[in-house]
């Protein structure tokens, strides 16, 4: 079944990411797994599975932490995307990766990438109150037939890509980058490619007008810009100045595809100063 994430949403559709979660958890947290024993202290250490066989078998790993190397075949959002073993094409196949919030999915599509997470297979109704995105009913339920790997931690395997590592003080943001913040809405609105998604931001914009949860920033020269607040609720009004301040991420394929998006990014903004 072909999987669809609605545009005017991007965010409940789907830095990254990346890290999911706090690296170590306490005591306290971990309950126990399927097979009865605790969850922390048997899957806590990551074990290093083949992406095919992981996919294939999925129950096999259920309350594990497993490391994986593949692609990100589909960016679906700021908190879904898939990665799937290496191959010439990719038939909207894959593992179901999901970055949790405040964390974000900097991640660009056919990028090699490393995930480390737990194996959990989802209850609709439990990850709907676990996970606010996953409430846009447009989601597709059959992005959770299957088991989902809920990431802790997702890496770059190249160095030709930015780093992906996370920390829990840096919910959107990169380490291992001195890279200055584009401050040029013009750059952005420029844009043809992904290349600058991981970058950071921060830059004024004229808000054009909202759309779903988020909105448009105009630049003097009639160029747009597409911004997601990271909270929920922040409001904006056309002809409004704001302050932004977020990262860039890649957007959906099939927002581009539907002729819903202009650009192959948009600004994942986690802080909005409206003027």
């Amino acid at each position: 079944m072909r999987r669809t994430v609605s545009m005017t949403s991007i965010s409940l559709a789907v830095a990254i990411l990346a890290a999911a979660a706090p690296a170590s958890r306490s005591a306290a947290q971990r309950k126990p797994g399927a097979n009865g024993q605790a969850a922390g202290a048997a899957s806590d250490q990551p074990v290093k599975a083949d992406l095919n066989d992981l996919e294939r078998h999925p129950e096999k790993y259920i309350g594990k932490t497993v490391a994986v190397e593949g692609e990100a075949t589909e960016i679906l959002g700021p908190h879904l995307f898939t990665v799937d073993a290496p191959k010439w094409f990719h038939l909207w196949g894959g593992m179901l990766v999901v970055v949790p919030e405040p964390f974000a999915t900097i991640v660009r599509r056919d990028a090699p990438v490393r995930v480390t997470g737990t194996v959990e297979k989802v209850v609709l109704a439990e990850a709907k109150r676990k996970w606010s995105f996953i409430n846009d009913p447009k989601i597709q339920v059959d992005l959770f037939e299957k088991p989902v790997l809920v990431a802790k931690e997702v890496t770059t395997v190249a160095p030709s890509i930015v780093s992906l590592r996370i920390g829990p003080d840096q919910p959107t943001g990169t380490s291992g980058s001195n890279a200055a913040p584009v401050k040029d809405l013009n750059q952005l609105a420029s844009a043809t490619d992904t290349s600058l998604v991981g970058s950071k931001v921060e830059l004024t914009g004229t808000v054009a007008r909202t759309e779903g949860d988020g909105f448009w920033v105009r630049t003097p020269s009639g160029g747009e810009v597409f911004v997601l607040p990271a909270k929920k609720g922040t409001t904006v009004r056309g002809g409004q100045t704001a302050a932004i301040h977020g990262t860039v991420l890649e957007t959906p394929r099939q927002n581009r595809e539907a002729g819903k998006a202009k650009h192959p990014i948009y600004i994942y903004a986690d802080r909005i100063e409206p003027k």
